[in-house]
C-alpha cells in the first residue's frame, strides 16, 4: 500500500512516465491547515512534492473516471438533485483536461477537488459521481480548491462555462456543496497525498 507519509509515496508518484524527482522528501510530521502550519505554508510544500502538471492532470483525469465508471456500473443514483444535470457528452477525463486548460488551476486543486468529494460522500453517502453529476460535482470541487489554494482565480463566468451552468446556477451549487461538507474547506497534507496516491494502488 501507499502510506503518504513516507518518502516512498513520494517517491513512486514522481517516477510515473520516469518522472523521477530523487530531490523530494516526505514531511517528518503530518502537516494540517488547522492548528498546524499555515494555509501558505502548506501550499509552498505541496509545490514541492508535486509531480510535472501533465502527470498530476493524467492521474486526476484517469481517477475521475473511474469513479463514474463504477457508480454507472453500479447503476447508482445521486440523491443530491441540484447536481443532477443532462448526461455529460464530454467524458470525466477530458473534463478534467478542459478544467486544467482553461482554468489554469494550479494542479494541486485537482487533487484536493478529490478531497473535498470525499468529505462530501462521507456526509452525504448517496452523492454520487455519474455521468449526470461528474461535471458539477468535480468542477465546484475544482473551483472552491482554487479560491482557497491560488493566487490567481478566474472569474466565475469562466468557471460557470467550464461546469456547464450558468453563473446564478455555480452560486447555488457552491453554497449547497459548502452546506454539505459543514463549509469546511480544511485539509491535511496527508488527506491531500492519500487522495493522489490511491491511484497508484
Amino acid at each position: 500500500s501507499c502510506n503518504p507519509a513516507t518518502s516512498d509515496c513520494f517517491s513512486r508518484f514522481h517516477s510515473i512516465d520516469g518522472c523521477l524527482n530523487p530531490k523530494v522528501t516526505a514531511p517528518e510530521q503530518p502537516l494540517t491547515v488547522r492548528g498546524g502550519p499555515s494555509l501558505i505554508e502548506l501550499k509552498e510544500v505541496m509545490k514541492l512534492h508535486n509531480a510535472p502538471h501533465h502527470i498530476v492532470v493524467k492521474a486526476c483525469a484517469q481517477m475521475l473516471e473511474e469513479a463514474v465508471k463504477i457508480s454507472d456500473g453500479r447503476d447508482k443514483a445521486c440523491k443530491l438533485q441540484a447536481f443532477v444535470g443532462k448526461s455529460s457528452r464530454v467524458p470525466p477525463a477530458q473534463f478534467v483536461e478542459q478544467i486544467a486548460k482553461h482554468s489554469q488551476c494550479s494542479t494541486r486543486c485537482l487533487v484536493v477537488a478529490f478531497v473535498y468529494l470525499r468529505r462530501l460522500k462521507d456526509k452525504n453517502p448517496k452523492a454520487y459521481l455519474t455521468r449526470e453529476t461528474f461535471r458539477r460535482m468535480y468542477g465546484v470541487a475544482a473551483m472552491l480548491a482554487a479560491k482557497s489554494l491560488d493566487d490567481i482565480v478566474r472569474s466565475k463566468q469562466l468557471w460557470a462555462a467550464i461546469v456547464g451552468v450558468s453563473e446564478k446556477e455555480l452560486k447555488a451549487l457552491s453554497a449547497v456543496f459548502l452546506e454539505r461538507v459543514g463549509f469546511n474547506l480544511d485539509f491535511s497534507f496527508e488527506q491531500y497525498m492519500d487522495a493522489i496516491c490511491s491511484h497508484l494502488q
